[in-house]
C-alpha cells in the first residue's frame, strides 16, 4: 500500500471528527508516515491548521474521544517562552495501537513563516525563530488530509522556485560554521581535549553540512530523524559522498580515528565550498 494510501486509512476518522470543528480549516500528515519512512515504532504526526485561533482543549478533547477505538488521550498547552513557536499546542493519543501526535497552530502562523521564507529569505522570525524554512520542508513533504479551502495547496504551490536570498544566506552561514567547527576540531585535537569536545563540533558540522547541502540543491529542509536516507534523494553532493559520510558517523573515535575524520571533513569542507560557489554563479 502506498503512503499516502495508508495514511488516508489510519487517519480517515480522526480528521472526520476534527473537521467538525469550525475554526479547523486544514489537516496535514508530516514526518514518517507521509514521508514512508516508518516502522514499527513510529508516531502518526498531524498539524492542524486553524482561523482565526486553536481551537479550545475542551473542543479538541471532546471530538477527539468520541472516536471509537481512541485511549490514553494527553493535552498539553502552550509552554512558557513558546507561545510563537511551531506546535504552541498538541495532544496524542492511541488509536488502534498507533500513538497520534497532533500539532496545532493558526493558518496566519503558517502563511506568515511562508511568505516571509519565500519572499525574504528569512532564517529566524518572531513567528518561529528556529529555521523557519524548515516548515516549508514540512509541508512540501506532507499529506494533506483536509484543504476544503485549497489554503494548504495554495501555500505547496508557492514554494517554489526556491528563494535565491534563502540559498545564500544558507550556504554562507553554513559554510561559516563548517570553517569554524573545523577551526576548533583541529585545535581540540593537537591540544587533547577529548571525545567530549570532539563530538560538540563533529556534530555541529553534520548539522552544518545537511543545511548546505540542501540549500544547494534548492530542497527544504524536511527535519527529519533519518538524514541519511534524504541524501540519498539530492542530485548535488561531494563525489562518493554517501559511502564517506557513512565511514565518518562509523567511527572508530579513537586519538587516531578523530584524526582521520577531521583530515575526512576538512576535505569535505573544500569540496562544498566548491560546490556553493558553482551553484551560486551559475543559479545566481
Amino acid at each position: 500500500m502506498k503512503p499516502i494510501d495508508l495514511v488516508h486509512n489510519k487517519t480517515a476518522l480522526i480528521v472526520e471528527s476534527l473537521a467538525r470543528l469550525e475554526d479547523v480549516r486544514a489537516i496535514l500528515c508530516f514526518g514518517s508516515y507521509a514521508m514512508g519512512t516508518f516502522d514499527e515504532y513510529s508516531d502518526l504526526d498531524l498539524f492542524v491548521f486553524c482561523k482565526p485561533e486553536v481551537v479550545s482543549a475542551l473542543e479538541r478533547q471532546r471530538v477527539l474521544e468520541s472516536v471509537q477505538g481512541v485511549t490514553d488521550f494527553e493535552e498539553s498547552d502552550t509552554a512558557a517562552g513558546w507561545d510563537n513557536q511551531w506546535s504552541p499546542q498538541s495532544d496524542s493519543f492511541r488509536m488502534n495501537e498507533v500513538l497520534f501526535e497532533i500539532s496545532y497552530n493558526t493558518m496566519d502562523w503558517i502563511s506568515t513563516v511562508v511568505r516571509r521564507v519565500t519572499q525574504e529569505g528569512a532564517t529566524s522570525i518572531p513567528e518561529q525563530k528556529f529555521r523557519p524554512y524548515t516548515m516549508l520542508g514540512l509541508l512540501e513533504n506532507g499529506i494533506i488530509l483536509y484543504d476544503p479551502r485549497s489554503y494548504l495547496k495554495r501555500l505547496i504551490d508557492s514554494l517554489y522556485p526556491y528563494p535565491a536570498r534563502l540559498k545564500h544566506r544558507l550556504i554562507s552561514d553554513s559554510l561559516r560554521t563548517l570553517k569554524d567547527c573545523l577551526v576548533e576540531l583541529k585545535d581540540g585535537s593537537k591540544r587533547g581535549f577529548g571525545l567530549t569536545f570532539f563530538h560538540f563540533f563533529f556534530h555541529r558540522m553534520c548539522d552544518a553540512l545537511y543545511t548546505f547541502l540542501f540549500a544547494v540543491n534548492e530542497k527544504y529542509d524536511p527535519a527529519v530523524k533519518r538524514p541519511e536516507v534524504e541524501y540519498e534523494k539530492l542530485k548535488i553532493l561531494p563525489l562518493n559522498f554517501l559511502g564517506r559520510y557513512a565511514k565518518l558517523l562509523e567511527g572508530p573515535y579513537d586519538k587516531n580515528g578523530r584524526q582521520r575524520a577531521i583530515n575526512e571533513l576538512e576535505t569535505l569542507v573544500a569540496e562544498v565550498e566548491m560546490l556553493g560557489t558553482k551553484s551560486i554563479n551559475v543559479h545566481g
